[in-house]
């Protein structure tokens, strides 16, 4: 887990609206809800972006459907940020280079096509990658959306 304070989306902006936007996207899934409408609502009424909560909900339903299993969230109003959450602001933070470049260390094999323009979707409606804040770093040495196995470097 990471600490942080994570503000409600509509006071929130770059990273940390990324994994709002994803915790009020985990609650309306758990409870059977439209998360489109969820997400939209949530960012009432500053409204930063029209496309900012249905490319956040593209990202996040292809990124759990590509994993073939749930996306897991801290709880909401927690400080700290689950693996999941992490894992989804690690992929964002590729998503420039993989572009580019194509598959590097960080993603070997890539992304499919569907799941990297929704990332790139998300980063164009935050005006990324200035607006997510995050530092450079290197490729992580494993899937970020799991643990390091044994055949993992």
């Amino acid at each position: 887990m990471y600490e942080s304070r994570i503000p409600r989306p509509s006071e929130a902006h770059g990273a940390e609206q990324v994994v709002a936007l994803f915790r009020t996207w985990r609650g309306a899934v758990e409870r059977g809800a439209n998360p489109l409408a969820a997400m939209s609502a949530s960012l009432e009424p500053l409204r930063p972006s029209l496309e900012l909560a249905p490319a956040c909900d593209s990202f996040f339903a292809l990124t759990q459907a590509c994993l073939g299993r749930p996306l897991l969230s801290a709880p909401p109003g927690s400080p700290q940020r689950s693996a999941d959450e992490e894992a989804l602001l690690a992929t964002l933070r590729q998503i420039p280079a993989l572009m580019a470049l194509g598959p590097n260390a960080a993603i070997p094999h890539g992304l499919p096509g569907a799941l990297q323009w929704a990332a790139f979707a998300v980063l164009r409606a935050l005006n990324a990658p200035a607006e997510l804040e995050f530092e450079p770093e290197p490729p992580p040495a494993f899937c970020p959306f799991g643990p390091p196995t044994a055949t993992s470097p």
